[in-house]
């Protein structure tokens, strides 16, 4: 296939597990694994907040978006960590062979992108666990910033201690609360043809008039920017799922799960930007990669299947209870999370404490697992390929240290800044989320026709969805982006 040194090092896909490759949805769910954890670290800001404010301020009409968000981070996501498991390689390394311009100059590019979110997003829920500080013990509101500080400092100390057991129940307390959300859907009676049509595309022409005489500041963002917002934050960022593609080589899924692991990575390495990787075409093997696939897709499916349904269930409720016909309430930069509780009180004034500890645990739990967990792989994925010793073993827990430190104090900074909540997390979301996601599917999607043989590439209606879906993304980065800085 190739003359390349790479040949010296066989690509031999490891078997799957007979009942993976046999697919049975009871067999496929022991492998829901790293894009759950995204999932569960990522929601907070984007499905607690902005999908309530969004239905507050807009009713149904804006269902559809979360639906076609999804779908097209989800076409994104699944490229690049199928590339990952075929190949054994993160796709930021093969960038550096096959993008022209200087070496490695995406992954940096993409590292800067991320290093410019990341403490935007911490921040976020910094400011979020010292208002729900003081809102659950009645903390005197001067102290806000400096409580969530100390939730922040908390949570860095992580760095040196298991996560594992509280990462469970914290997961756990979230799925309950979810599970109410939903009863409160039934409990609320919203009014079911007017919901379902908001899976219809529409979008709003203007604010709605109690908007304007009860809340007038919030006439000040652009229609647009309020959307891409709140679509944007849906799920992960581009950073998130950066870190998200490298965690294939800790599940040894597909060819990382070859004992030869490492010397094919250095093979591949020698490989020149013009040749394929020499993936075997035979039948069997491919048919052994096709069965690791699925592990990929349902760990995909059920992520943004996940935070879809958290997002909208948020976005129905915050209609029908803080919306035009409910107290017509709008989420704000100093009541992020209270207005809410209003969701679960309509069915018990109690539930409004499992509400409270929900939130503890999606915030708190989320900045723990991002800046110890994620960060870090993403920070190996960006600047590996130029600095290779930050893989080495030796070197792993020196860079999972200095990421959070980056992290951890980079968010508190902000937070002690006069930026607003809202700024801070449309920053994160138009850069991070939509811009960057965007723009790692057109690098993928160039890296598939480069790189891959033809066997393993995406279908061309596939190929075609996620173009288009990277192209959209990039452009309304670049448009929320210039609108969020006041220059269109």
């Amino acid at each position: 296939m190739t003359d390349s040194k790479a040949d010296s090092v066989a690509m031999t896909m490891p078997e799957p597990d007979p009942k993976l490759k046999a697919g049975k949805f009871k067999d496929l769910l022991r492998y829901l694994g790293p894009g759950i954890i995204v999932a569960s670290a990522s929601i907070g800001n984007g499905e607690i907040f902005f999908a309530s404010r969004e239905g507050a301020l807009f009713g149904f009409s804006l269902l559809w978006t979360f639906v076609v968000c999804a779908f097209m981070k989800g076409c994104v996501v699944y490229t690049g960590s199928k590339f990952a498991t075929l190949t054994g390689e993160h796709p930021t390394v093969r960038w550096g062979q096959i993008i022209p311009g200087p070496k490695n100059w995406t992954a940096i590019f993409l590292g800067i992108v991320a290093a410019v979110a990341i403490p935007s997003s911490i921040c976020g829920f910094i400011k979020v666990l010292g208002q729900w500080t003081r809102w659950t013990f009645g903390v005197d509101p001067k102290y806000t910033v400096l409580c969530g500080t100390v939730w922040a400092l908390i949570a860095f100390l992580f760095v040196f201690l298991s996560y594992e057991k509280m990462e469970k129940v914290s997961t756990g307390i979230v799925l309950v609360l979810v599970i109410f959300a939903l009863l409160a859907i039934f409990v609320s009676n919203p009014d079911w043809l007017a919901l379902i049509q908001g899976f219809l595309p529409t979008v709003p022409a203007q604010y709605p008039e109690w908007v304007q005489v009860k809340d007038p500041k919030v006439l000040s963002s652009p229609i647009l920017l309020e959307i891409v917002s709140a679509v944007g934050i849906l799920g992960g960022r581009c950073q998130d799922y950066l870190g998200y593609m490298g965690t294939m080589s800790e599940k040894k899924w597909g060819i990382y799960g070859n004992e030869h692991i490492a010397d094919i990575q250095e093979s591949l390495k020698r490989l020149s930007g013009k040749e394929e990787i020499p993936l075997s075409e035979d039948e069997n093997t491919v048919s052994d990669s096709k069965g690791w696939l699925k592990a990929v897709k349902i760990d995909n499916i059920a992520s943004f299947t996940a935070v879809w349904l958290v997002g909208s269930i948020f976005m129905i409720l915050g209609n029908v209870v803080l919306g035009t016909n409910g107290l017509q309430i709008v989420p704000s930069n100093d009541q992020v999370i209270q207005n809410q509780a209003n969701f679960f009180s309509i069915i018990s004034p109690a539930l409004v404490w499992l509400y409270k500890a929900a939130i503890f645990c999606a915030f708190f739990g989320g900045t723990v697992a991002l800046s110890t967990q994620v960060y870090p792989a993403t920070f190996r994925a960006c600047f590996s390929p130029s600095f290779p010793a930050i893989n080495k073993e030796e070197n792993k827990f020196k860079t999972r240290l200095w990421v959070a430190v980056f992290c951890i104090f980079g968010g508190i900074l902000l937070a002690w800044t006069n930026l607003t909540y809202t700024f801070v997390l449309q920053l994160a979301t138009v850069v991070g989320s939509v811009f960057g996601i965007g723009l790692v599917g057109l690098l993928m999607l160039w890296t598939e026709k480069r790189s891959l043989p033809k066997e393993y590439r995406l279908k061309p209606v596939w190929f075609t969805l996620t173009l288009l879906s990277s192209i959209v993304m990039v452009l309304l980065g670049v448009i929320a982006f210039l609108q969020l800085f006041g220059i269109i």
